[in-house]
C-alpha cells in the first residue's frame, strides 16, 4: 500500500490504546492483515467504497464493546465514550481521516460485552489484475509531505499524547526539529534552556494556563516568535484575544497531515531570514 508511514503507524496506537481502554479487566487484542477484493455486490452494500483490491487491516479486541446507537456515531470528531478528562474523541475521526486520504475504506463492527473490530481497507499499489479486479488508484501524495520543506526548531505544546505525536511527526516529516511539552509549564520549562526557536504550535485549552499563557510565555523568551493554536472549536479563538495579533495563526482539529503542512509552510513563509533569538 501507499500510505504515510507515520500516520498508519499513529492509526495503529489509536486504535490499540481505544481496544486497551475497552478492557479495565484484561482481555485480548488481535492485529490481522489480509487480501481482499471489494466486488460489485459489497460494494452496493457498503456507500462510499470502490471496486478493486485492498489489504485489510483488522484491529478487535475482546471488550465491553458498543451498542448500534454509540458505533454509528464512533467516528465524529470529539464524540468519545471515555470519562471527562480521558480521551478527546479525536482518534477514531483521525483514523477515519486517514484511511479516506489514503483512497481506502473502514468499518466497526461492535457487541457490548463481546468487543470491537475495527477494519482499515488500503488500496493496493501494485498495477496487476487479481481475479480480473485492478488495484484502486491512491491519491497522489503531495510534495509537501514527500520531501523536507522547512529548517529550524519548533515547540509542540499539547497534552493529548496522541495528538502531540502525530503533530510531531508530520513537523519532523517536514525537516523541523521538535521538542515536545504536555502542558504550558513544561513548555515554560523547555524553553528556558533552548538557543533559539522557529515556531510553536499549541493547543488552545489546556491544564496550567492554556494556550494564550504559552504564547505569553514564548514571547517573553523569544520575542516575536510566531504561535500557531490549534483547537477544534473555532469559539476558542475568543480565549485568545489578548494575543499579539501578529504572531496568532490557527489550524482546526482534527488535522490531517496535509492541512497541518499547509498551516505551518503559511507560518513559515511569514518568517525574517533568521528565526527569533532569546530575550536579553
Amino acid at each position: 500500500v501507499l500510505v504515510d508511514a507515520s500516520q498508519l503507524e499513529q492509526t495503529i496506537i489509536n486504535l490499540v490504546v481505544n481496544a486497551v481502554d475497552a478492557m479495565p479487566r484484561g482481555g485480548s487484542i488481535r492485529i490481522s492483515l489480509r487480501d481482499v477484493v471489494f466486488d460489485a455486490a459489497w460494494v452496493a452494500r457498503h456507500e462510499g467504497a470502490r471496486q478493486g483490491r485492498y489489504c485489510r487491516l483488522s484491529v478487535e479486541d475482546t471488550g465491553t464493546g458498543m451498542d448500534a446507537e454509540t458505533s454509528v456515531r464512533a467516528f465524529e470528531p470529539f464524540f468519545t465514550t471515555k470519562a471527562v478528562g480521558k480521551g478527546t474523541g479525536l482518534g477514531l475521526s483521525m483514523v477515519f481521516g486517514f484511511v479516506k486520504q489514503s483512497g481506502g475504506y473502514v468499518t466497526l463492527e461492535s457487541t457490548p460485552e463481546v468487543g470491537t473490530s475495527v477494519s482499515l481497507y488500503l488500496p493496493l499499489a501494485a498495477p496487476e489484475l487479481v481475479d480480473g479486479f485492478p488495484a484502486v488508484a491512491v491519491p497522489a501524495v503531495p510534495t509537501e509531505l514527500r520531501r523536507p520543506r522547512a529548517r529550524g526548531t519548533a515547540l509542540v505544546v499539547e497534552d493529548e499524547s496522541p495528538v502531540r505525536a502525530i503533530a510531531a511527526r508530520v513537523m519532523r516529516s517536514m525537516g523541523l526539529d521538535v521538542v515536545e511539552a504536555a502542558d504550558p509549564l513544561e513548555a515554560g520549562r523547555v524553553m528556558s534552556g533552548m538557543g533559539a526557536l522557529t515556531m510553536v504550535l499549541t493547543d488552545v485549552v489546556m491544564p496550567n494556563g492554556g494556550g494564550e499563557e504559552v504564547a505569553r510565555l514564548a514571547e517573553c523568551a523569544f520575542p516575536g516568535v510566531p504561535v500557531l493554536f490549534m483547537s477544534g472549536y473555532t469559539d476558542d479563538r475568543i480565549v485568545l484575544e489578548g494575543v499579539k495579533a501578529s504572531t496568532l495563526h490557527f489550524v482546526a482539529k482534527p488535522f490531517t497531515a496535509v492541512s497541518l503542512t499547509s498551516a505551518v509552510l503559511a507560518v513559515l513563509a511569514m518568517l525574517p531570514e533568521h528565526p527569533p533569538t532569546p530575550a536579553p
